[in-house]
């Protein structure tokens, strides 16, 4: 995953990765092996979650999905008012077979030139690799500790 300059990572939870940048910031989840969700799942989940933070929302674009030469990529947004804030929120879902991430990004509406298209770039960008089995090789025995040479 390749990101301009402008965005700061502020912080890791274990398969969360959240950054910050001008007037917007966006949270990367990497997905379970096999479980990532449909762009219809992840709209009811983001949609379920705004109510339940009483979120008040106008979708603004639904679900888009654009096939890439290596996965598919889609996109839906909504227009929102947080904590008095008038927000663009943007959502994502990259995979690639089994693998893949969603992305939630806030940004201040209306947004800055060009933020939405360094975003998609930035998921665009995202490369996956198939997990690899854990080495079971059992390590050498260490040596032992050399004595020092008598004088």
């Amino acid at each position: 995953m390749t990101h301009s300059r402008q965005w700061i990572l502020q912080r890791v939870d274990a398969d969360r990765f959240f950054f910050d940048g001008p007037n917007v910031s966006f949270v990367v989840t990497l997905e379970p092996n096999g479980k990532v969700p449909t762009p219809q799942a992840y709209q009811d989940q983001v949609v379920s979650y705004m109510k339940e933070q009483k979120i008040e929302t106008k979708e603004t674009k639904p679900i888009e999905s654009n096939d890439l030469p290596s996965g598919s990529i889609s996109h839906f947004q909504f227009e929102a008012t947080i904590k008095e804030r008038a927000s663009l929120l943007d959502y994502w879902v990259r995979s690639v077979g089994s693998l893949g991430i969603t992305v939630a990004s806030n940004a201040a509406s209306p947004a800055e030139e060009g933020v939405l298209a360094d975003l998609e770039s930035i998921v665009t960008s995202a490369a996956f690799f198939e997990p690899e089995p854990p080495d079971t090789t059992p390590s050498p025995a260490p040596n032992p500790p050399s004595t020092p040479a008598e004088k």
